[in-house]
């Protein structure tokens, strides 16, 4: 029987539908700040029956055309093999038994038709399904014959790896993450397990439902790498995945951390930050925004590797407000609004600035403020300089210096020079100098009439009968120029009706006087050109001077001569007082006396030669005395530039220790630190005279040579000529090249406290010793500069700069500015130096005291100390000398030192001995602490810092020591705070009563409240006087007699002249006042002042909060901003002690913005210098304290505070 091959195909079909359906499975990250979640997609699946379709290959088979029973079941044997039976024989043919076996299927058939007995063995390919395991089978079966099966298949074994795992991140915070189900599921998938995590070795688990196809992961870090696999689980629990990862897209990061604002000059300002704490990607940029308002900011960018920027070009003296953002594909959140104030600056040049000649002869000069103040003015100056046309030698520079609240001022007329062209133009100054001038106006002052000219010489020998020879010299220029001099003759007959020599003011020719019988008339006119120095004139010569006749005189005749000086102004003659000259009687003709002996004229000529060989010697003795007392009484400044022979001077060891100091002799012991305070107020008495007689005792110092300084090559490396160094002290440099010289500079070594080469005083460098100057910085291991001198003073050059804006080769001395630092007494300037041959770099810090007086010693030597302390917590132990330097290196370079080492000498001795010191340093280097008021000065500094001590505070400290400050002491049962405000009412100064003599006026005692409480005449609020009564210019700031409002509620005049007028108000504070001024001579009419007044301390001795005080400061200030920074009225009841902590808050306030430090008991210490007793009390005193820290304490652990 022909058999037909057929395939015989078992499939189960799935028919299924989807049914989306959220589930949220808790997880963990090492975030802390995601928690993920993971969303899938739920899928519900609705299954037919297993088909088992026999086919025909190339056609298809229905199970129509079967016969007999169309069932067939699929079991499982023992024999782990799939047994296919059929329940009824077909009617032709029929199947017996089948049976399919996993993996390799083996089927066995044993056929019910006759024709076939052998067996087939046949290989089925095992296909996916959730539940059921599919097998296609292939047989010899008849043709045009199907049946079809229903039935499951079990399985022992666990599922394999799911199939076409993805993993994709969909936004900054999730991940989709999907898959399909494994080829062999092995059963029933009850559960996906799927493992995330940010580490390989460290998988979070997570499960979801069997039915799930995918799963998003969210509230994920942003721009974060997760790693992602999946396990299928049926019963056991099967393959993972491969092992993916996708990292989270970019997100907005978070703000900038520790951002940092302070100005580095006064256009510029550093910003300083680091990365966010949560970067959220990759940082491409920073965005700065700035502005001089909160709400309208500019912006700059920086690359995001750059962690500062320097805002530059912006206006100085000026409160800029700053915030970063980061950005990466998103711009972030932004720093906190923080603000700093660039440095002051040079003024503009004041503006509409007019001077106009006045009737009285004086110059009325007025202006403007400069349109761009860059600053606090501190005063304007005016300048007129003076020439003349007619004299190339005159020159005259004068300068006039306006406190800062004057508009117009009055160049008085004594001042001036008549007839003089005056070039008249203004500065106004801040605290860093003079800013540009003004455009200049010219100015003629009228001429005066002439200065009488000088008196005039009778030449004896040339007297003759009609004419007598005069030496007539010309009359000053000074009061203008002298166009002509008038010679006047007066004749006899009425001499004695005459008794000055005023002349009348028209006075005619010889001619015309005479027919007017008038005993007056001119004889010459002379021009200034033919008298431009001393000329013989012949009065009487009979000859024509312009218009005059200079007629012949009478012979033996006495007459009177005039000479005067003639201007003009305005085109109008003006006649100078004249000289007048009583001329001896012409001679008689004929007189025998007109002939002399040639005896008597030999006579004569020695007499004269004599004379004037006496005159001479007189002459020469007379400066050789001057010179010889000026260098008595300046030996410091008259120095001779030749050898000096050293004088013996008794050097004396003043302890077992290695230090060298030199006395001049016992007379000046140590003194015991408890006795120095006797010591200072004995030295004091008698107006200081304690301090003269000690100085003077002084050696001068300038008996030591120093041939090396005075070889020619050198003398261009000194500044003056009279101050140079010592051989024997010199700081001796290497020699270049073996050039005799090359190893000299202008500086002296000096021994500190136990330190043999402690300090190198030096002078101020100039130019062609700039490379010397930095190449001992170099050979001496320096590391601290301080400069006590300011590049110019009083227009005076006093020292030249020295240090680059950059970078400067020096030589080969490579040196570079890494910063400025600038406070309210001195600056810091941090560079980096390095030698061209030497791979070594090394840092240098220049401190420089921008405040010493330009005359004379700082008023009180507080900043002195503070600096000083300044700059030795920052030199090294192991560093080289301290360079010091002033100008010439002698005055101030000597005080600082002198007080420096003695400071050292105290904390190891308790002695102190500045004479012998100072003695000492003179031996090192000429004049060295220059002069009385230096060496005065020395003492205080040493006394202050031993009654005062240390009360600085750095911010970063002030919580832990005002913690302390307030714990009292069992000794004394006082807190740090009572004892130093005890020690503060101790040496703050008192006034004696000459000091409050206008406050003491009889009228003025009604206007003081207290008579305890009086305005010093040195620092009271001047008034413009009335009527000129000076009594009438007082008035105590605390002047509120019965304490009334003394603000109107609406509009009130004031001693007929200034009316007030209330515009505004707001809350507790009046916002708005306007005062006019009627009076004619005032430049503005009008001001505007906002008053702010406290309701929160009513009653002194209840304390106010700090924040409300501080809130009223913050007002103030802004105020201040918008209005100019005029002086701040301050009151209250009695003027001390509220007002008193409000002024040193303030002005603590101001001093920690810029230099991050806190010294209140300095801070008093120096107002109660103008207003005695200021801050009454230990409470108040501790009040400010603790308002500072609540200050500070709005800002992160002092973050902005670091010095």
């Amino acid at each position: 029987m022909a058999l037909f091959q057929l395939m015989i195909i078992l499939s189960f079909t799935l028919l299924a539908f989807e049914q989306k359906t959220p589930i949220t499975v808790q997880g963990s990250d090492s975030s802390r700040h995601f928690k993920p979640q993971l969303t899938v997609t739920s899928q519900t699946t609705r299954r037919s029956d297993a088909k088992l379709q026999l086919s025909r290959t190339g056609t298809a088979v229905t199970s129509s055309q079967l016969t007999g029973s169309r069932s067939i079941i699929a079991s499982k044997d023992k024999e782990r093999a799939i047994a296919i039976t059929s329940s009824t024989p077909w009617q032709s043919r029929g199947i017996a038994t089948n049976s399919v076996q996993v993996n390799e299927v083996k089927i066995t058939a044993t056929s019910l038709w006759p024709s076939v007995t052998k067996q087939q063995h046949l290989t089925s390919t095992l296909m996916r399904s959730p539940t059921t395991q599919l097998v296609s089978l292939s047989s010899i079966i008849p043709p045009r014959s199907s049946v079809t099966a229903t039935g499951t298949q079990a399985s022992t074994q666990g599922p394999g790896k799911p199939r076409n795992v993805t993993v994709k991140a969909t936004s900054s915070t999730s991940i989709l993450v999907s898959w399909k189900d494994p080829c062999l599921p092995n059963g029933n998938i009850s559960e996906y397990w799927i493992y995330f995590g940010q580490q390989k070795d460290h998988l979070n688990q997570t499960t979801v439902a069997g039915s799930a196809q995918s799963g998003e992961f969210s509230a994920l870090r942003p721009f974060t790498i997760y790693f992602i696999k999946v396990r299928a689980k049926t019963t056991e629990l099967g393959n993972a995945s491969a092992l993916l990862n996708a990292t989270t897209l970019e997100d907005s990061p978070s703000k900038p951390r520790n951002v940092g604002v302070h100005a580095t000059s006064s256009m510029s300002i550093q910003v300083s930050w680091t990365e966010p704490l949560l970067p959220n990607g990759v940082i491409s940029e920073y965005w700065i925004y700035f502005g001089q308002e909160k709400d309208d900011l500019n912006h700059t960018w920086v690359a995001g590797s750059v962690r500062s920027r320097e805002l530059s070009a912006l206006r100085p003296f000026t409160t800029y407000y700053i915030k970063v953002r980061a950005k990466t594909t998103e711009l972030g959140d932004a720093s906190v609004l923080l603000n700093a104030t660039t440095f002051e600056d040079k003024p503009g040049k004041p503006r509409e600035v007019t001077a106009k000649l006045q009737s009285d002869g004086s110059i009325l000069v007025e202006w403007r403020d400069p349109e761009d103040l860059n600053g606090i003015i501190k005063s304007y100056q005016i300048y007129f300089k003076g020439k003349r046309e007619y004299d190339p030698k005159f020159k005259k520079s004068n300068e006039k210096e306006i406190p800062s609240k004057f508009r117009l001022f009055e160049i008085m007329e004594r001042e001036l020079d008549p007839g003089t062209e005056y070039t008249v133009y203004m500065t106004a100054t801040t605290s860093i100098g003079e800013g540009n001038h003004s455009d200049s106006i010219i100015i003629n002052t009228p001429a005066k009439a002439p200065l009488p000219p000088a008196q005039p010489e009778v030449v004896n020998e040339k007297i003759t009968v009609h004419s007598i020879q005069l030496k007539i010299k010309p009359a000053s220029d000074s009061n203008g120029k002298v166009i002509f001099h008038e010679v006047i003759v007066e004749k006899p007959g009425r001499l004695s009706k005459r008794e000055s020599a005023s002349l009348p003011y028209e006075i005619h020719g010889f001619h015309e006087a005479k027919s007017k019988g008038e005993s007056l008339y001119v004889a010459a006119y002379l021009s200034r050109k033919s008298l431009n120095a001393s000329k013989k004139f012949v009065l009487g010569d009979g000859e024509r001077y312009g218009e005059y006749a200079n007629a012949k005189l009478e012979p033996g005749t006495k007459y009177k001569a005039y000479i005067r000086g003639i201007t003009e102004a305005n085109g109008t003659l003006l006649y100078g007082k004249s000289v007048v000259v009583n001329l001896p009687p012409t001679l008689e003709e004929d007189d025998p006396s007109t002939a002399k002996s040639d005896a008597d004229k030999t006579v004569g000529i020695i007499a004269g030669v004599l004379g004037t060989l006496v005159f001479i010697v007189i002459i020469i003795i007379a400066i050789l005395l001057y010179k010889r007392s000026n260098r008595e009484r300046n030996p410091n400044l008259d120095a001779e530039n030749k050898p000096r022979k050293r004088r013996d001077f008794e050097f004396k060891r003043l302890s077992t220790k290695k230090k060298v100091l030199a006395v001049p002799a016992d007379d000046y012991p140590p003194i015991p630190v408890e006795q120095f305070a006797k010591h200072v107020a004995k030295l004091h008495k008698s107006d200081d005279r304690g301090y003269m007689i000690e100085f003077n005792k002084l050696d001068s110092g300038q008996d030591y040579e120093s041939n090396v300084a005075l070889l020619p090559e050198n003398k261009q490396k000194n500044r003056y000529a009279n101050i140079i160094a010592y051989d024997h002290s010199r700081v001796a440099l290497t020699t270049v090249d073996g050039i005799e010289g090359s190893d000299y500079i202008n500086a002296s070594i000096i021994a500190g406290y136990n330190k043999p080469n402690a300090y190198i005083a030096t002078q101020g460098p100039v130019p062609p010793a700039f490379d010397d100057f930095w190449r001992m910085v170099w050979e001496k291991q320096s590391a601290t500069i301080i400069m006590l001198t300011n590049l110019q003073e009083r227009h005076q050059l006093k020292c030249h700069k020295y240090w680059p804006d950059e970078t400067e080769d020096y030589g080969d001395i490579s040196v570079m500015l890494v910063k400025s630092e600038h406070y309210s007494d001195y600056i810091i300037r941090t560079f980096n130096i390095k030698r061209e041959s030497e791979k070594e770099e090394r840092e240098v810090k220049q401190f420089h005291f921008t405040v010493w007086p330009d005359h004379g010693v700082p008023e009180y030597p507080t900043a002195l100390l503070a600096f000083r302390r300044r700059v030795r917590a920052y030199n090294p132990e192991d560093a080289g000398p301290m360079i010091v330097h002033c100008s010439a290196g002698v005055g101030r370079t000597g005080t600082f030192v002198v007080v420096d080492s003695t400071l050292d000498r105290i904390k190891a001795e308790n002695t102190i001995e500045i004479f012998n010191y100072v003695a000492y340093l003179r031996t090192r280097r000429t004049a060295m602490v220059q002069t009385e008021g230096q060496y005065t000065f020395c003492h205080d500094a040493i006394l202050e810092a031993l009654q005062c001590g240390n009360t600085q505070i750095y911010a970063h400290d002030l919580r832990i020591t005002l913690a302390r400050m307030d714990e009292v002491n069992k000794n004394d049962n006082m807190t740090p705070f009572e004892a130093q405000f005890k020690t503060l009412n101790k040496v703050s100064p008192t006034l004696n009563k000459g000091c409050y003599l206008v406050a003491s006026f009889a009228e003025n005692k009604v206007k003081n409240r207290s008579q305890d409480v009086l305005a010093p005449d040195f620092s009271r609020v001047v008034l413009t006087a009335i009527d000129d009564n000076e009594a009438t210019s007082y008035i105590n700031a605390v002047h509120i007699p019965d304490f009334p409002l003394f603000w109107p509620e609406d509009e009130s005049t004031y001693d007929d002249m200034i009316t007030v007028k209330r515009l505004s108000a707001s809350g507790s504070s009046v916002d708005n006042l306007k005062a006019n001024c009627d009076q004619a001579q005032t430049p503005e009419n009008s001001l505007r002042i906002k008053m702010f007044k406290f309701s929160s301390w009513i009653e002194e001795e209840k304390i106010p909060e700090y924040s409300a005080l501080i809130a009223l400061i913050a007002k103030v200030e802004k105020w201040q901003q918008h209005s100019g920074n005029g002086p701040i009225a301050v009151v209250c009841s009695d003027g001390l002690g509220r007002s008193g902590t409000f002024c040193a808050l303030y002005s603590v306030l101001e001093r920690l913005k810029i230099e991050q430090v806190v010294d209140v008991f300095q801070a008093i210490k120096a107002m109660r210098i103008p207003r005695p007793g200021l801050v009454k009390s230990a409470a108040e005193y501790r009040f400010i304290h603790f308002a500072i820290q609540e200050y500070l304490s709005a800002f992160d652990d002092y973050a902005n505070f670091k010095p």
